[in-house]
């Protein structure tokens, strides 16, 4: 399935997770996911981190010869990655 059609397909409101199938969406998210895993394993000096198998959803990872902001900035401009950088993601959980 095109993610473009997944997207479409889900709407603003969410009723489209039903229609399409939470089973369906998540073999394509694991099949994504997988993808990228391969596809980043030959990018030389990325460290990627968490389980070799089994993952889904988001890939982790560190590329030692370029900045993490400067990466993000290089991915944020790209429209179709979408990439969350430093403590963004922990600041719900800051205490």
């Amino acid at each position: 399935m095109d993610e473009r059609v997944l997207l479409s397909a889900i709407g603003g409101d969410g009723s489209g997770f039903e229609q399409i199938g939470l089973d369906v969406i998540e073999a394509h998210d694991k099949q994504l996911t997988s993808y990228a895993v391969e596809r980043m394993k030959q990018i030389d000096h990325l460290t990627m981190y968490g389980p070799e198998e089994g993952r889904f959803g988001l890939v982790t990872f560190n590329l030692d010869t370029i900045h993490p902001h400067d990466l993000a900035t290089v991915l944020d401009t790209n429209k179709t990655i979408q990439y969350f950088r430093g403590a963004r993601l922990t600041e719900g959980f800051c205490f």
